[in-house]
């Protein structure tokens, strides 16, 4: 069923979604909206505010949310979230894009639609706070490593044009750099000096840039293990809390510490769970 670009959607038709599709380009969304019946009724262009909005009316359903997982997922997560709404996160190797589509504007969602039919071997796992500081670490740090050995590796490249070798390594680099440059007897023009001792402070300047992220890699790193710590811990006494409502349902079904530990999950089953009418509750 061909479904036409809507702009604005009765009370009547928003009331019966139940799954969006948001495939997140930039600064626009395109989102895709099914019922309970996974028909698609609704198709909308938004802007981030305007699809903040959108989710915090108050005449809105419930929704489950599904998004690539790409960057712009935590800023969705986190806005589903604080309004009620369940984010789930697709894996864009799950998202096979039909080739005829390829113009059209809406086939990512469309993609996102066809892989949330598969939740449980779709769905991606969100990242903390404190994991997306650390990937963010990680990555101006990498960047900034790879800066620092450029201008390290041109300057024994200047260097080794007028003679002058300089060993591998920062340590000893720092100091042969340091020498020569103060050695006054050396083939070095007055040009090429000042420009190594120009790339020089840049150096330093990135080392220093780069110990400091380092440090706040170690902090975020912390934090994030021990909120991932706390989540584990919450999730299981959450499981053991289920586990021992379940145990009171069954009754007669376990007899015995090894069995009650099985069924919780602690340990595998000795005796398993067998039926034994003469145990009691």
């Amino acid at each position: 069923m061909k479904v036409q670009t809507q702009k604005k959607m009765d009370v009547s038709q928003e009331s019966r979604l139940v799954l969006v599709c948001v495939d997140q380009s930039g600064s626009t969304l395109y989102v895709v909206g099914l019922d309970s019946a996974g028909e698609t009724i609704m198709r909308r262009t938004f802007r981030l505010k305007s699809f903040s909005d959108w989710l915090s009316r108050p005449d809105l359903p419930r929704l489950t949310v599904a998004m690539r997982a790409c960057g712009q997922r935590e800023w969705l997560k986190d806005i589903c979230w604080l309004l009620g709404h369940t984010p789930i996160a697709i894996p864009p190797s799950s998202l096979t894009c039909d080739s005829h589509s390829s113009k059209n504007k809406y086939f990512e969602a469309e993609s996102i639609k066809r892989a949330s039919s598969h939740l449980r071997k779709s769905s991606a796992p969100f990242r903390s706070s404190n994991a997306v500081d650390l990937a963010m670490l990680i990555a101006v740090r990498h960047v900034m490593l790879e800066e620092r050995t450029a201008l390290t590796s041109r300057i024994r490249v200047f260097l080794l044009e007028r003679g002058l070798a300089v060993p591998v390594g920062e340590a000893r680099f720092t100091r042969s750099l340091s020498a020569i440059l103060e050695d006054d007897s050396n083939t070095l023009t007055p040009i090429l000096r000042m420009l190594i001792r120009t790339l020089q402070g840049e150096i330093g300047h990135l080392s220093d840039v780069i110990k400091g992220i380092e440090v706040m890699m170690g902090t975020a790193e912390r934090t994030a293990r021990a909120g991932e710590q706390n989540r584990r811990i919450s999730d299981g006494k959450r499981m053991g809390e289920e586990s021992l409502c379940e145990l009171q349902k069954e009754g007669n079904s376990v007899c015995g510490g090894g069995d009650m530990a099985a069924f919780l999950g602690l340990m595998h089953g000795i005796s398993g769970l067998v039926p034994n009418t003469s145990c009691k509750a």
